[in-house]
């Protein structure tokens, strides 16, 4: 029997699995997501890969996932989607699910610090209070000094700049902040002072947040 030409060899294996060509995240869960490859919506869980595509999903939570692709990792946001080479994904987005309260809470950053956020569109700056701040290195005292009306009265609050403020791959540097010298926030407020400068979109239980 004759030897099969190298090349030959090489079309077989590259036959068995294809490169997906367009790559889009269009749902987030916990481990889980629904992934969109080459016009097909296909449901991944958490170390299960698509034979056809060669795309492995490597981990997913609410903010993000992480593929695999033929050997290379990308990780994506929701909305977020690459093609066959690779451009960077465009407009970063989140999404942000309703919780029992009505509330829509997700975990961000501050200046690099975990931080869990209550998205609050009716606060006009992202918004916490002193204890909040010292812990997370916040010297709010030598910011400016002014009155906050709340819903029952007066409070003394410290208008500050943080350096940066992110949830999932949405990151906004110079954002302008409240810091209340009593209790109130119980949980920081993501304020207007950072959505205000993203798009917003109400889609039943779920709110998109996404860069503009």
């Amino acid at each position: 029997m004759g030897r099969v030409p190298f090349a030959l060899i090489l079309l077989l294996a590259l036959g068995t699995c294809s490169a997906a060509e367009r790559i889009a995240v269009l749902g987030l869960f916990k481990d889980k997501a629904l992934i969109e490859i080459d016009g097909v919506r296909k449901m991944l869980h958490a170390g299960q890969s698509d034979a056809a595509s060669g795309v492995k999903l490597i981990s997913a939570d609410s903010q993000s996932v992480l593929i695999d692709h033929n050997g290379e990792q990308v990780r994506l946001g929701l909305e977020e989607r690459i093609g066959a080479h690779y451009s960077s994904p465009n407009k970063p987005a989140v999404q942000v699910w309703q919780d029992s309260r009505g509330l829509f809470a997700t975990a961000g950053t501050i200046n690099g610090q975990a931080v869990q956020f209550i998205v609050d569109t009716g606060a006009s700056a992202v918004t916490l209070n002193a204890q909040q701040a010292r812990a997370l290195g916040i010297d709010y005292r030598k910011g400016l000094r002014q009155r906050v009306e709340t819903a029952s009265s007066l409070e003394s609050a410290y208008r500050v700049r943080l350096q940066e403020v992110r949830i999932g791959p949405i990151r906004v540097q110079g954002v302008d902040a409240i810091v209340m010298e009593g209790g109130f926030p119980s949980q920081v407020l993501l304020g207007m002072t950072f959505l205000g400068r993203l798009d917003l979109e109400r889609d039943g239980a779920a709110l998109l947040i996404r860069a503009k």
